[in-house]
C-alpha cells in the first residue's frame, strides 16, 4: 500500500480557500508533478544500471527461487545502512535539501494553506530547506524541524526556526500544524501508522483538537 506524504492540521483552522487561489494552486502542483517526471524520467534506466551493478540478477537466480527484499538485503534496512555510511548519508540528505528547495515555486504562492498556524514541525526534515522557506514566507509562524541528532549536529536555527534531535516515533513536538515530505515510502505500513499516531499527540495536545486528512 503506498501511503501519500501528508499535511497534518489542526482542526478549527482551515479556512475556505478562494476558488481563484485554489485553482491557481492546482495548476502549479500539476507543473510541479510534470517538471518532476521530466527530471526524473532517466531513473527506470540508472536503476538497471544500479541493478546490474549490484549483481542482483545473479543473485537471484543463484538463490533458485523467489528472494524477498529483506533476504535481498542480507537483513540490513536502509537507514541503518545510511547511518554507516557517513558519505552516503550526506549526499542523501544533500538531494533532499535540493528537492525541498523546488517547493518554493509552491509555497509562497499558496499562503491561504498556512494562514491561522502559529507553529509547524517538518517531521524527518533533513538540514530544514522546507522549514527554512516557510519560516522566510511566514516570520511570524515558528517553524522546527525534527530530524536524528547527527543529521542536524552543526546546522544553526533562526528567530522562528530551530532544530529539535529526536525520533519520530517516540515524540513529535507539539504544534498547530505536522509537515511529512518524503517520509512515508521508507517505511511499512505499519511504521506509518505508528507515526501518525505521534502526530496526532503533537496536533493534539495543542488543546485545538487534531485531524489526519487522507
Amino acid at each position: 500500500m503506498m501511503v501519500q506524504d501528508t499535511f497534518v492540521r489542526s482542526e478549527g483552522i482551515c479556512d475556505v480557500i478562494d476558488p481563484i487561489q485554489e485553482q491557481k494552486a492546482t495548476e502549479l502542483f500539476q507543473a510541479h508533478t510534470h517538471l518532476y517526471g521530466q527530471m526524473f524520467n532517466y531513473l527506470n534506466s540508472m536503476s538497471l544500471v544500479c541493478a546490474a551493478q549490484l549483481g542482483i540478477p545473479d543473485i537471484i537466480h543463484n538463490h533458485g527461487r523467489p528472494i524477498t527484499l529483506p533476504e535481498l538485503a542480507y537483513g540490513m534496512a536502509f537507514w541503518e545502512y545510511n547511518n554507516q555510511n557517513p558519505e552516503l548519508n550526506r549526499l542523501f540528505n544533500a538531494a533532499m535539501a535540493c528537492d525541498s528547495q523546488m517547493m518554493n515555486l509552491v509555497i509562497r504562492d499558496c499562503k491561504p494553506i498556512f494562514e491561522g498556524l502559529d507553529s509547524m514541525v517538518d517531521v524527518g526534515g533533513g538540514t530544514g530547506s522546507l522549514a527554512r522557506i516557510i519560516s522566510e514566507t511566514f516570520p511570524h509562524m515558528n517553524c522546527t524541524v525534527l530530524e536524528i541528532p547527527q543529521v542536524i549536529a552543526t546546522l544553526e536555527g533562526t528567530e522562528n526556526l530551530k532544530y529539535v534531535g529526536g525520533d519520530m516515533f517516540q515524540n513529535i513536538p507539539s504544534a498547530d500544524a505536522v509537515i511529512l515530505k518524503l517520509i512515508f515510502h521508507g517505511w511499512s505500513d505499519e511504521d506509518c501508522v505508528k507515526i501518525l499516531k505521534k502526530c496526532k499527540e503533537a496536533i493534539s495536545s495543542k488543546g485545538k483538537g487534531g485531524k489526519v486528512p487522507n
